[in-house]
C-alpha cells in the first residue's frame, strides 16, 4: 500500500515543513502538505478532514510554534480519533522541543526528532516508518533448526554443538582469529554453567574446533574462545550451505590456472563470496595442498595461494571423471587407456587438440616429437593440452567414443 503522510504543523514552520514534505516525496512517501492540497476557495476544515481521512500517517510537527497553535491541537485531535479507529497511524516529529513538552496525550507514543544537525538521519527513519520498514535484522534461516539436529552425524554433544553454531555465526569472514566470544557471554546465552561450559571447551578442543585466550583468574582458566579453521569445515556445510572441503579442488583449480594468485582475484574468478573462500584456502593450507601468505586483513585468510605438486595432483584427482562415466558422442579418446585420459577438445585447421587428464602415457603414445605441448589448467582439472603439428586426424590414435 502506497503510504501517504498528513503533515500537520504551524503556518510559522512552513519553511521546515516544506523541505519536509519535499523530501518524504523523493523518497517515495505521498504527502498532503495545505500548501500543496488546499486552493484558494476551499473550506479549511473540510480539506483538512478529508486529507486526515485518506492518510495512512500522521506526522504532528511539535515545535514551541506548534504547541501554541489552536490549529495544530484541533488537527491532533482527530488524528488520535483516526488513530483509535485504526485508519491512520500518528508519528509525533520533534522539533526543537524537550520531552518534557510533548502534550500529555501523546507521550505514550514513540516519537521521531529531527534538528538542523540530525535531521537526514530523521528523514531517513520517518521513511522507514512510513513505508513499515523492516528495521530488525532478519533470523538467519541457518539456525532455524533444532540444537539437537542442527550438527547431526558431528558427534559432538548438544552444548557442543550449541557453542560451535555461535562461533560459526560470528565469524562474518571465516578467518583464524577473526572473532573471540567472551566466557561470560557464552554462559549467558547457552544458558549453561561454567562447570558445564569447561566440559563443552574439553569436547571441542578434543576435536581440534576451538582454542582458548587463557586466563588463570578465570574458573575455566580462559576468558575467551575462538574458533579454528576445522570448525568451519564441519559446520559450514550446515551453516552456510558451502563445504570448504569440498570447494578446495575447484579453488586449488584456480589458483594453479592463475599460476598463484591473490583471494581477492580467485574469488571474482569463482564468484565466491569472501566467506566461502577463505575455509577453503585454510583447507588447502593445512593439508599441505598450498602456500599461503600471510594476511594483515582482518577479513582474508592469506593473500595468495600456491598450490604444490602435492596439490596439483589432488586437485587432478578430484575432478578426474570415473572411467565408467559416459563421454559425449562429440568427444573424442584414446582407445588404449580409460575414457577420460585424452579428449579431443576442438578441430583446428592445423589439427586437433587433444586434452590429457592422466599421466604422460598418451603424449608418449602420439609422439611427442610431432605435438606442439601447451600446458593449462581449466576450471574442470588439470589437463595438459597436446596440438598435433600438420598431421591429419588419425582413427588408429583417436577415435570417436559414445560411451
Amino acid at each position: 500500500m502506497q503510504p501517504r503522510a498528513f503533515l500537520c504543523h504551524s503556518s510559522k514552520d512552513k519553511p521546515l515543513v516544506e523541505r519536509l514534505a519535499n523530501d518524504l516525496l523523493q523518497s517515495g512517501v505521498d504527502v498532503w502538505f495545505d500548501k500543496w492540497e488546499i486552493k484558494p476557495g476551499d473550506s479549511l476544515r473540510r480539506r483538512i478532514d478529508q486529507g486526515i481521512s485518506t492518510a495512512t500517517h500522521f506526522l504532528a510537527l511539535l515545535s514551541p510554534n506548534s504547541l501554541e497553535s489552536e490549529w495544530v491541537q484541533t488537527e491532533l485531535d482527530a488524528a488520535l480519533v483516526q488513530r483509535i479507529a485504526g485508519a491512520c497511524r500518528l508519528i509525533p516529529i520533534l522539533c526543537g522541543v524537550e520531552d518534557s513538552e510533548v502534550p500529555v496525550t501523546l507521550r505514550s507514543i514513540r516519537w521521531i526528532r529531527i534538528s538542523d544537525v540530525s535531521y537526514d538521519d530523521g528523514v531517513r527513519e520517518l521513511v522507514d516508518a512510513c513505508c513499515e520498514a523492516q528495521v530488525k535484522p532478519p533470523l538467519s534461516p541457518l539456525l532455524h533448526a533444532s540444537h539437537e539436529t542442527l550438527l547431526a552425524g558431528s558427534g559432538l554433544s548438544r552444548s557442543a554443538q550449541r557453542l560451535a553454531a555461535m562461533l560459526n555465526r560470528h565469524a562474518v569472514y571465516g578467518v583464524e582469529d577473526e572473532v573471540w566470544l567472551a566466557v561470560e557471554s557464552i554462559e549467558t546465552e547457552l544458558g549453561v554453567s561454567a562447570e558445564t561450559l569447561l566440559l563443552v571447551l574439553d569436547e571441542l578442543r578434543e576435536h581440534g574446533l576451538v582454542k582458548l585466550l587463557e586466563d588463570c583468574n578465570s574458573p575455566i582458566g580462559a576468558h575467551s574462545v575462538g574458533a579454528t579453521p576445522e570448525l568451519f569445515f564441519l559446520t559450514d556445510p550446515v551453516l552456510r550451505g558451502s563445504d570448504p572441503v569440498a570447494d578446495a579442488p575447484a579453488l586449488a583449480i584456480a589458483a594453479m590456472n592463475a599460476g598463484g594468485g591473490s583471494l581477492d582475484d580467485l574469488a571474482q574468478f569463482l564468484g565466491w563470496e569472501v566467506r566461502r573462500v577463505n575455509p577453503a584456502a585454510y583447507y588447502l593450507v593445512h593439508q599441505g595442498y598450498a602456500q599461503g601468505h600471510a594476511s594483515n586483513s582482518i577479513n582474508r585468510a592469506f593473500t595468495t595461494l600456491t598450490i604444490t605438486p602435492r596439490g596439483q595432483r589432488f586437485a587432478l584427482a578430484a575432478s578426474s571423471r570415473p572411467a565408467t562415466e559416459s563421454i559425449p558422442s562429440e568427444k573424442f579418446v584414446d582407445p588404449a587407456y580409460p575414457v577420460d585420459v585424452g579428449i579431443v577438445a576442438e578441430e583446428e585447421a592445423s589439427g586437433f587438440k587433444v586434452s590429457w587428464c592422466r599421466d604422460d602415457l598418451l603424449a608418449r603414445k602420439l609422439d611427442l616429437e610431432s605435438c606442439e605441448i601447451v600446458t593449462r589448467v581449466d576450471s574442470d582439472g588439470r589437463r595438459v593440452k597436446f596440438r598435433l603439428r600438420d598431421r591429419p586426424y588419425d582413427q588408429t590414435l583417436i577415435r570417436k567414443s559414445v560411451k
